[in-house]
């Protein structure tokens, strides 16, 4: 029973702006002899616009064992070092929202670290992310209680924050 012997015919990738890919599709003409094969994309950030979302859905379509044509959907998750880079925060802006948990308080240079915060004079209470698209959003955490507040300028960037 080699139920995993498919003939994979095409991996599409199809992402939203500000995120795009040079080749959206590729055409495999033969798939290694394992259960798993591997297609390579490039994604850019044009950075024209607040990412509002960090999930790229693609399509794989291939023959099964019997000949007929299938396809699997799923979603592959963008690091957020695409979306945006660190930079120092702002304390003062437009829009304020505070979140309030039933969590401790948590180290924001250590849930943001994929992007690098450390620069930031190794605040953990503190977070500023530039988007490349040029709005500035600032995570601050509360020493003592379970909260969070998210500081902008753009109640555009709104939407992805919360993904973030």
């Amino acid at each position: 029973k080699q139920w995993y012997q498919r003939r994979v015919r095409a991996v599409t990738i199809m992402p939203d702006p500000p995120f795009y890919s040079p080749q959206r599709s590729i055409v495999l003409t033969s798939v290694g002899s394992g259960p798993t094969s591997m297609a390579t994309f490039a994604i850019y950030n044009t950075g024209e616009q607040v990412a509002g979302d960090l999930i790229i859905p693609m399509v794989a379509q291939y023959t099964n064992n019997h000949g007929s044509p299938r396809s699997v959907h799923n979603s592959v998750p963008l690091p957020l070092g695409l979306a945006v880079a660190p930079c120092p925060p702002e304390k003062s802006a437009a829009y304020k929202i505070t979140i309030e948990t039933n969590k401790p308080p948590v180290n924001l240079v250590e849930l943001f670290g994929e992007v690098n915060c450390e620069g930031q004079g190794g605040q953990s209470a503190c977070v500023g992310l530039r988007f490349y698209s040029g709005e500035v959003v600032t995570v601050l955490a509360a020493k003592n209680s379970r909260k969070l507040r998210n500081v902008d300028d753009a109640w555009r960037v709104r939407g992805c924050e919360v993904h973030i």
